[in-house]
């Protein structure tokens, strides 16, 4: 079988992993200059599952709101359009794809994984004081997406990867790349350009393994890598090439130190089981 390649792999199955159709809408309304947080919200407002879940994302310890939100168009207000949107997305990827997985990918422990992920990478961004943390949320929930459409689209490779990477002393991306030619996180940043996210998510998820790699957004990069690290140390890994040290090259570039990432563990300890209620069994149910 000659492999395809990352793009004509999105491009031949762009129906199977599109996502739903208010994605779209939403999109199309957030770039419309004339539409306001209130005809953004009365969209929203139309799926009634989809409002249930999202305030309830809202109201949860992610975001350590002073008082409860009571409707999307006071969430678009105290989120923003766009960051609104992102979660909407991540809501979505986590109830479509999780239907469509196959029974030999562990789909509880990948989004345990992934949402602690995502945890983990705003608690460091909001410590750091970047700008709009949602998005690293959001990065670090989807970082390792490419694993789960390896799974989705390529099961029969998939699997042998998975038994390559289980051997000591094997280097998983170049595993990777000898296989299929590409990397989990290419594969990645592939889906999320389809679904016209912004840059700094998609290096965020191709760079992940190595951030000193992303030339155009390193910082997005670097915090989903040490998230991914932190992650990895409250839960095991899912699978061995996630078993990996962080990168000294990210820590400097933050200025980060050893004490400070056993106080980002804590913290994602406090937040993370209530989250992943929320984002992953409350929806998987």
């Amino acid at each position: 079988m000659v492999m395809p390649t990352v793009a004509e792999l999105i491009n031949r199955n762009i129906q199977l992993i599109s996502l739903p159709e208010i994605i779209s809408r939403i999109n199309i309304m957030i770039n419309d200059p004339n539409a306001s947080a209130t005809d953004i919200g009365k969209l929203i407002s139309q799926d009634p599952a989809l409002t249930a879940r999202l305030l309830k994302v809202i109201n949860s310890p992610l975001y350590k709101l002073s008082k409860p939100v009571e409707n999307v168009t006071a969430a678009v207000n105290i989120l923003g359009t766009r960051q609104l949107r992102d979660l909407v997305i991540a809501q979505a990827v986590i109830k479509r794809f999780t239907q469509k997985i196959s029974q030999n990918f562990d789909i509880e422990a990948f989004w345990c994984h992934s949402i602690t992920t995502g945890v983990a990478a705003k608690i460091i961004a909001n410590a750091i004081r970047m700008s709009n943390t949602e998005r690293f949320f959001i990065a670090g929930l989807l970082h390792d997406i490419g694993k789960m459409v390896l799974y989705l689209l390529l099961p029969k490779e998939a699997l042998q990867l998975q038994r390559l990477v289980s051997k000591p002393d094997i280097d998983a991306k170049k595993a990777e790349h000898n296989l299929l030619g590409f990397t989990h996180g290419e594969i990645g940043a592939e889906l999320l350009r389809s679904w016209n996210f912004p840059d700094s998510l998609i290096d965020a998820c191709a760079y992940h393994h190595s951030p000193k790699d992303a030339q155009t957004y390193p910082q997005e990069a670097a915090i989903t890598h040490i998230a991914n690290g932190i992650a990895n140390n409250i839960q095991a890994p899912i699978s061995a090439d996630d078993d990996t040290v962080i990168e000294d090259y990210a820590l400097r570039l933050f200025g980060l130190t050893q004490p400070m990432i056993e106080r980002f563990h804590e913290e994602v300890y406090q937040q993370f089981d209530e989250i992943l209620k929320v984002l992953f069994y409350d929806l998987a149910a």
